[in-house]
């Protein structure tokens, strides 16, 4: 099963920094939703943890178990927490884990109110090493045409209404962001008017930042077609600026002119 990724809002989530950054390098940590009872009283009976503490035992999973191995986790949570599991243990809840989060992602949609008149939105895509058998017929860039990852899209909502003292830069405003990273398609089924699965994600992550009623949306990207695409169809152009990653003018392109291309380039 591929990796979810569900971060929190909250201090961690909040990031610092400029509201230009590369979403990917934002510090992401996974959000934990409360489990059914029933797999509480089976965790609790399984390793001899008290019930009231399995949230405790799965929030500190959610955000250690996809940072490092499961036997470096156990070590963590075990000095962290004071949590005992084992790394088999943490192998067979982590895929309850991910299957609740990713319920959670596709039918709780509580539509939200926007925190401000102006929203961001930046969208990034990333490799994610794979098993195997996890890319079997995904092509890949090797001569052989395999793969060893497929591709994570991560979508970071938040304000940005601070402003750097010296520069006046626009920052993130604490506790304000969100996010949203899977291995999904951002391409449509062929012959298909339906979405994409990742514009489908976009849109109930929208819903629930209430994006849809913010004054202006400000998209913030490497300038990938896949992504403008996306924005358009989510949000319809008539409210969407679009902004260049400065990572990209900087480390891809020899001047600013020849990055724009009809996308505004911001440091």
């Amino acid at each position: 099963m591929a990796a979810v990724f569900l971060a929190a809002t909250g201090h961690a989530a909040a990031g610092h920094g400029d509201a230009t950054e590369s979403p990917c390098e934002a510090d992401l940590r996974l959000k934990c939703r409360r489990w059914p009872a029933s797999e509480k009283a089976r965790i609790a009976s399984e390793r001899c943890v008290p019930v009231a503490s399995v949230n405790d035992m799965a929030s500190v999973m959610a955000g250690t178990v996809p940072m490092m191995s499961f036997e470096a986790a156990t070590r963590h949570i075990a000095n962290i927490a004071g949590l005992n599991a084992s790394s088999s243990s943490l192998q067979r809840w982590s895929p309850a884990l991910g299957e609740e989060a990713l319920r959670f992602e596709r039918e709780e949609v509580v539509v939200g109110k926007p925190l401000e008149s102006r929203m961001y939105l930046s969208i990034d895509g990333t490799g994610v090493p794979m098993r195997k058998e996890e890319t079997a017929g995904v092509r890949g860039k090797h001569e052989d045409g395999t793969s060893k990852s497929r591709e994570a899209k991560l979508a970071v909502m938040y304000t940005a209404e601070r402003r750097d003292p010296e520069t006046g830069a626009a920052l993130k405003d604490r506790d304000s962001a969100t996010f949203s990273c899977l291995v999904d398609s951002a391409a449509a089924a062929s012959g298909s008017a339906d979405p994409s699965d990742f514009a489908r994600r976009l849109g109930r992550e929208a819903q629930r930042r209430g994006l849809h009623d913010a004054g202006e949306i400000v998209v913030i990207s490497d300038g990938a077609e896949w992504m403008r695409n996306t924005s358009d169809e989510i949000f319809g152009g008539g409210k969407v600026t679009f902004v260049l990653d400065k990572w990209q003018p900087r480390n891809a392109h020899p001047t600013p002119e020849d990055a724009i291309k009809g996308v505004h380039a911001v440091d």
